[in-house]
């Protein structure tokens, strides 16, 4: 009876233990897509490097808008109505010069433009005349052709004066000086009364809110530098105080032998700072010789097994948003305020795994959008 029991029991349970087993093995993303879990994680670059070096520049504070503004025409000033550290509005008047002589030119300009206004009036009736009578075979085809000549040329006169009227009332405008945008007056370089020629420096204006510091980098570490990595400033001017900035441009070409230009923009300026002022830029540069050999991570990312440390690092998989976990034997350094010193084991561009290590098993699928 007991046997006759346990014969009828086996099929069902060979049966269960194939269904867990089938279970088991599907572990992709898409069956278990309810229990993939976001994970956080650190991709290394140059700022995690373990071996970066402080170098430092001398540079010079720029506004970002920086123009020295003069007359498009010839004079002398008549106001100057603006002083050196002045906040202007846009197309504020900075100064203005004696208008006479262009005011006099859009009086002259109207009264030619007045004159071949009524000579072409005429010509142009007296063509119409010879025309008809030419129809009528009372005019010949010469004198045709010259009422035609005389109309034409009217017609040029007209223009051309109509057109010198346009640059004298534009002569006119350019007698006043006016600000390109929100600028602050950094120079002036003449006075009232003063006779100015044309392209001569009038006024010297820093526009906008944004401050730039260019510096000059030998060609040996040009190519350590490159858009976006950040500085740390110091000016001479504001001793105790410490800026940010991050390069937005590094030049091509070079100047003065095998020195390049270099320009970086001030994230937060200090109210008190001014064009002109000396400024000591430092970076922390990775050295390329070992860029790729030791960075610095959180302590918490760094598990110990058996006497071997290791880190989760991620890997693609097929499916976007998704990875793959492995684990990673290295070898540590010292522990330091930068983080624990990772000597082997890692390259540039690992994802590492920062929070939650014990969480997470090898091979495990995570998410790794949004972090």
């Amino acid at each position: 009876m007991a046997l006759a029991f346990f014969s009828r029991r086996k099929p069902i349970a060979l049966i269960i233990v194939a269904t867990l087993f089938i279970s088991a093995c599907d572990d992709t993303p898409d069956s278990n897509q309810h229990t993939i879990r976001p994970v956080k994680y650190l991709r290394l670059d140059a700022s995690h490097s373990g071996v970066l070096r402080d170098r430092v520049f001398n540079g010079i504070v720029r506004a970002q808008l920086e123009s020295t503004l003069s007359f498009r025409v010839a004079g002398t000033i008549e106001t100057l109505p603006i002083n050196v550290g002045d906040h202007l509005e846009q197309h504020q008047v900075m100064a203005r010069l004696d208008d006479s002589y262009y005011q006099l030119a859009v009086f002259q300009a109207h009264a030619r433009l007045a004159q071949s206004k009524a000579e072409r009036r005429q010509t142009d009736a007296e063509y119409m005349r010879i025309r008809q009578l030419y129809t009528n075979d009372n005019a010949s085809k010469k004198e045709l052709d010259h009422a035609l000549a005389q109309a034409e040329t009217s017609n040029a006169l007209y223009n051309e004066a109509k057109q010198s009227l346009d640059l004298a009332e534009l002569n006119l405008s350019y007698t006043a000086l006016t600000s390109p945008a929100a600028c602050r007056v950094a120079q002036i370089h003449a006075e009232v009364n003063e006779n100015i020629a044309v392209g001569q420096a009038l006024v010297a204006v820093n526009c906008g809110h944004q401050w730039e510091v260019h510096i000059d980098v030998p060609e040996s570490l040009i190519s350590l530098l490159t858009p976006g990595l950040t500085a740390t400033i110091r000016f001479d001017a504001i001793p105790d105080g410490h800026f940010k900035a991050t390069i937005s441009e590094v030049g091509i070409g070079s100047q003065r032998g095998a020195i390049y230009p270099v320009t970086l923009v001030l994230e937060q300026a200090p109210p008190e700072i001014r064009s002109g002022f000396s400024a000591n830029v430092r970076f922390s540069i990775a050295d390329d010789n070992r860029l790729n050999e030791q960075f610095y991570l959180p302590a918490l990312a760094v598990a110990k097994r058996q006497h071997q440390h290791f880190v989760y690092v991620l890997k693609d998989t097929q499916h976007p948003n998704i990875a793959s976990v492995h684990q990673r034997a290295v070898e540590i350094g010292e522990l330091s305020t930068a983080g624990l010193l990772i000597t082997q084991g890692l390259v540039m561009g690992d994802r590492v795994v920062t929070a939650g290590i014990n969480s997470v098993r090898i091979g495990q699928h995570v998410r790794i959008d949004g972090y």
